[in-house]
């Protein structure tokens, strides 16, 4: 990429240049974008995002708490425009913050710093796996359940192993 490659995060330019320290530890998507066709990327678009499993929520502040580090929480208010959020459910569809449910995933994308925006984009999944497990594959933190492979985050593989075992339930 090019040295002052315009940076697009989460869908709002920033300022920042980019560096790998910008998406160090993260979760997500990073796409190249070659606009002259000189093979030397002009933008890096970056398409973070950070995951809760909630363990609660608090109504009265549209405050989500985390199931595995309860200390990690973020505010989905959709009222207040700083900053503007917008909830997507399954089908894309924009949804209350009240379809935000214990064990609900949630996947937050959030502006950078110096986004001329705020703006927090979650996505909300509340689809259930049934079934036994099959298999259990640490190297790639996947399942087997009815012949079809899950990824399953680093944590709950590490906080549930005891019933991430083939033949559970």
């Amino acid at each position: 990429y090019e040295k002052y490659a315009a940076i697009i995060y989460n869908g709002v330019s920033t300022t920042a240049a980019f560096d790998m320290s910008l998406i160090a530890g993260e979760s997500g998507v990073l796409k190249l974008v070659d606009n002259t066709g000189d093979r030397v990327a002009d933008v890096v678009v970056a398409d973070i995002y950070e995951n809760y499993v909630v363990g609660k929520q608090n109504t009265d502040n549209y405050r989500i708490y985390d199931y595995y580090d309860s200390t990690k929480s973020i505010t989905l208010d959709l009222e207040k425009d700083e900053p503007y959020v917008n909830i997507y459910n399954e089908k894309g569809d924009i949804t209350p913050f009240s379809a935000i449910t214990k064990g609900t995933l949630v996947s937050v994308y959030q502006s950078a710093d110096d986004a001329y925006q705020g703006f927090i984009n979650a996505y909300i999944c509340t689809a259930a796996v049934v079934g036994d497990i099959e298999a259990v594959n640490t190297s790639d933190d996947t399942i087997v359940v009815g012949g079809t492979s899950y990824e399953v985050t680093e944590t709950a593989m590490k906080t549930l192993a005891d019933m991430l075992k083939p033949g559970i339930t």
